[in-house]
């Protein structure tokens, strides 16, 4: 017996169908399941909206059957075609271009409504005008319009070419895209959290129409590379990284969650700025923004759980070293500037052992500057070389730090640097720091542009036949040197011998050099980004995503700096004799994805025998296939089974 029966809904719907026993038959209930991520039940979106949302649309990759259930017959040309077969379009299309600006055009055609770095194709949209003229802007606004989209293809592209990777996502364009904010800001791609939503954070975190949240990149803006204070703009820089885990970590988009903690900028200029888009007060500090902190981490943790990472970015010192420190054994939290960092220097110097000969406790280290990048590679250095037999007192004699005000001593204290301040006579100048104490690691993340001059890189060379320079300060006309000056002043035959021949004979006596910045790594012959020269492209990109897509895997609730240390092992093991000889000190960036894997697997194994992998009981033969799989996941879109079909 059929009845007729009326459902009505609680958004006011009314569904007419037809109870058959206890059945309800209805054409309304083809799909039952939200869309979460890239995962979508048939029925929930039409088809045009199918093809309209970047996540979603696979273009001509859709088979028949997925063109039956989702509305899109008529919609797509007949032909289908396999993702390798879209990226081996793609990347003729990519190829066939012959400037900068056509292929910038292209990515923009793919990536303009991807969540959750769809800002920075604004941002590259104002930087292909300013290459291409008006006219080239107006065809990048065409292809906005009406090319096709797909969060796949894009993610692909930046990842396995890393030309494009380099350009970008460079600290330039970041740093563009940060001052730029207000002007470019259409649509938000994360979440804002100001100091009036205090007593109020998880509701503004339900708004987040993303249940699946794993990683949380946070920043309240402060230090945001060597710009300072910029308020709510420093939004770029937890869309950068969530950018780069996604394409070198394979981490899924909707498994990332961008949040900005506004509470006020100290900045006049970016106060001034009409298209401001935060708060236009000042900073506020003390115990209330302890508090705002305390109630967004509990919100975290009560929303996506006790094994959600929380990655700290661009915060002050003080506020970055305090946080970590606080939080770090209570939940799953790490610093990005603090941790990911001093990782890249730790794994460069470990490499660079079969080279110099040198274990750790051998080296003498000098930093210029003492912030957060400073303190932090201190501190994982400090634990290395105890790690290799040597006490901690002498450890820490081993470092020296200069910061603004000079040499870093016992008669003028911070709390922070204290660990590392000196029973010595003031030093004013690094020069004259470094004649003194002769290092054989020089590390730059003090915002000084040029800092390394001539003599201080021809004193280095002088006193190590293979010294260490690593310029950290980004963006590129922050650096303390460059690739160029480096190897110049520290071996001038083979400087002349590689501009000439092009080649790398002997880099016996040169510096071993790595850079914070892209745009750092010059070609010499051309001033042009080249990675396959001998000086390697130093960036973080390698620990973040490998830790991250590690301790997602695992579901640990908290981070020890092993873990970091780990990390750097693992990359320092990844470079080869031949990448020694040409001068490079970390894998090529083509392997990134590779490296990431490395560290996601030597994590997960180091977890296994501390008892804190939670995921499986045995890991035995699951690692490797859980990692394939979590990688896998951005290449293939997935459907809900649907029962009524």
């Amino acid at each position: 017996m059929t009845e007729e029966v009326r459902l009505q809904l609680s958004r006011g719907i009314t569904v007419t169908g037809r109870r058959t026993g206890v059945v309800l038959v209805s054409s309304w209930l083809r799909g039952v399941h939200h869309v979460v991520g890239d995962v979508v039940s048939p029925g929930m979106v039409s088809g045009l909206q199918q093809l309209e949302d970047s996540r979603l649309n696979k273009g001509l990759n859709f088979t028949f059957e997925e063109r039956q259930k989702l509305g899109l017959l008529g919609l797509l040309a007949p032909s289908f075609r396999t993702q390798e077969e879209q990226m081996a379009h793609c990347r003729q299309s990519l190829q066939s271009s012959k400037h900068i600006v056509e292929k910038l055009i292209f990515l923009l055609e793919l990536q303009v409504q991807c969540r959750p770095t769809g800002i920075l194709a604004f941002l590259l949209f104002r930087y292909v005008v300013a290459l291409g003229g008006r006219d080239t802007g107006s065809r990048v606004g065409d292809a906005r319009r009406w090319r096709e989209r797909n969060e796949r293809l894009f993610y692909r592209l930046l990842s396995e070419d890393m030309d494009i990777f380099l350009i970008y996502l460079s600290t330039r364009t970041v740093a563009s895209a940060c001052r730029e904010f207000g002007t470019i800001f259409h649509r938000s791609r994360g979440i804002f959290i100001s100091a009036y939503d205090k007593g109020h954070c998880f509701d503004v975190l339900k708004n987040w129409p993303e249940p699946n949240v794993r990683t949380v990149l946070v920043t309240d803006g402060e230090k945001v590379m060597s710009m300072g204070d910029q308020g709510a703009h420093g939004m770029c820089i937890p869309l950068y990284q969530v950018c780069r885990q996604i394409c070198l970590a394979g981490i899924r988009p909707h498994n990332c969650l961008p949040v900005t903690l506004d509470v006020g900028c100290n900045n006049q200029s970016v106060l001034d700025d009409p298209y401001y888009i935060g708060l236009r007060q000042e900073r506020v500090s003390g115990a209330d923004y302890e508090e705002l902190v305390d109630e967004f981490i509990e919100a975290i943790v009560c929303k996506y759980g006790q094994d959600t990472l929380i990655q700290f970015e661009s915060m002050n010192v003080q506020n970055s070293i305090r946080l970590l420190s606080k939080y770090r054994d209570r939940y799953c939290v790490i610093n990005a500037d603090i941790q990911d960092i001093a990782s890249m220097v730790l794994a460069g110097i470990l490499a660079s052992r079969k080279a110099t000969g040198k274990m750790l406790g051998e080296n003498t280290f000098c930093f210029f500057g003492a912030g957060r990048s400073a303190l932090g590679t201190a501190s994982l250095l400090v634990q290395a070389m105890v790690a290799e037999g040597v006490s901690e007192e002498e450890a820490k004699t081993k470092i020296w730090m200069m910061d603004s005000e000079g040499l870093v001593t016992k008669s003028r204290l911070e709390q922070y640097k204290s660990l590392y301040a000196k029973d010595h006579s003031s030093v004013d100048s690094l020069e004259d720091l470094v004649h003194e104490i002769k290092p054989s690691v020089l590390i730059g993340c003090s915002n000084v542009g040029g800092a390394f001059t001539p003599s201080i890189l021809r004193a280095m060379a002088s006193f190590h036949q293979r010294p260490l320079v690593f310029a950290l300060s980004t963006p590129s006309e922050c650096a303390e040197c460059d690739a160029d000056k480096a190897l110049r002043h520290t071996n001038q035959p083979c400087f002349n011998a590689i501009r000439k021949q092009k080649t790398f004979p002997d880099l016996q006596g040169c510096c071993l050099f790595g850079s914070g910045a892209p745009d750092v790594t010059k070609n010499l012959d051309e001033g042009d980004a080249q990675r396959s020269t001998g000086f390697t492209l130093m960036s973080h990109a390698y620990v973040s995503p490998g830790v991250t897509l590690g301790v997602l895997c695992t579901r640990m609730h908290h981070v020890a700096d092993d873990i970091f240390i780990i990390a750097a092992q693992t990359i320092a093991d990844m470079v080869t004799e031949e990448d020694l000889k040409q001068g490079r000190i970390y894998p090529p960036l083509e392997n990134s994805r590779q490296v990431s894997l490395a560290i996601a697997t030597d994590i997960s194994q180091y977890a296994y025998d501390k008892e804190y992998f939670l995921t499986f009981k045995k890991c035995e033969n699951k690692i490797k296939a859980l990692f394939v799989k979590f990688f896998d996941q951005i290449k293939v879109i997935t459907f809900f089974k649907n029962p009524f079909f």
